[in-house]
């Protein structure tokens, strides 16, 4: 046999060969189409397809709908890159928008997101931020907002669960007696003489810049004289207003004490004016009388 023809029927075989595995291969890939997606099956456009739960061959429509710019779940016109939409009118989070869990958490695992709604511990057309057990973030639909455990429906523009807010510009601080305890007397004179023996300066937070002035001690030197608050970083508005209505009341008190003692030197002095007037008058009349006494020598002597 030549090299030839032998090369020849190499050639045949192998062609042979890769018609047969080509051919094999073709049909096995039809068959897996047809297992995989039936051409009766149709589709919605620009929802991403998903497997059955019951069937894991066939595919159908999800949820998720992609219109090549925005996505939406449960909407078909989302206007955000990412729009989630559904109807939630239950009072907790298991039907929120969206939900984020971490099952190696040791505490609260989930955390959610959702737009209240009537029936939800969120105010209808608010929106807020919870966890398994409270509600931490809330903002209503006309934008007030509550910050800290369970502030469901804040009725000031900033609320805050300890039960102080701000509204209108202005700050409040929460103040009840039922939230206080070891109440102590003080002593206002001390109060006053450490608010005298205080800096008290003006400065700019360098923040702000040299334009933005202000006026009051810092809060090493606060802190050092009263000893209120956290730190020596930070002066609460409640302390401050304290000590100064402390040193206003010894103020006040100093100055009844010095009225009374006004009152008492003029009513003093009122007495010495009217003791004044008695010795004038007195005076007058033993002139009188000395006069009237020096006349009678003077007759008697005569005759």
């Amino acid at each position: 046999m030549t090299r030839s023809i032998f090369r020849k029927i190499i050639t045949r075989t192998l062609l042979t060969a890769a018609l047969a595995l080509t051919t094999c291969a073709s049909l096995q890939f039809a068959a897996a189409q047809e297992a995989v997606e039936p051409a009766t099956v149709t589709h919605l456009a620009d929802y991403l397809p998903k497997y059955t739960t019951n069937n894991k061959t066939t595919l159908t429509d999800s949820q998720v709908y992609d219109n090549g710019t925005n996505v939406g779940i449960g909407t078909t016109t989302p206007v955000s890159h990412l729009h989630v939409s559904a109807s939630d009118t239950v009072a907790n989070g298991t039907q929120s928008a969206i939900e984020i869990s971490n099952t190696a958490s040791t505490n609260d695992k989930d955390w959610w997101l959702r737009v209240g709604a009537t029936g939800t511990n969120t105010p209808d057309g608010g929106f807020s931020l919870g966890d398994d057990d409270a509600y931490w973030f809330v903002i209503t639909f006309n934008g007030n907002f509550g910050l800290g455990l369970n502030v469901k429906n804040p009725q000031y523009l900033l609320t805050m669960a300890d039960g102080a807010y701000e509204n209108g510009g202005t700050w409040t601080n929460a103040s009840d007696r039922n939230l206080k305890e070891n109440f102590a007397p003080i002593d206002n004179a001390t109060v006053l003489a450490k608010i005298n023996a205080m800096p008290i300066e003006k400065w700019n937070y360098k923040s702000e810049g040299k334009n933005v002035l202000h006026l009051g001690p810092v809060a090493q030197d606060f802190y050092a004289a009263f000893g209120l608050g956290q730190d020596d970083k930070h002066i609460s508005t409640v302390d401050e207003g304290g000590v100064a209505l402390a040193a206003i009341q010894e103020l006040y008190r100093q100055l009844q004490q010095k009225d009374a003692q006004i009152h008492q030197l003029s009513a003093q002095v009122e007495q010495l004016q009217q003791l004044q007037q008695t010795v004038q008058v007195l005076s007058t009349r033993l002139s009188k009388i000395e006069n009237a006494d020096a006349n009678v020598s003077v007759l008697r002597a005569s005759r």
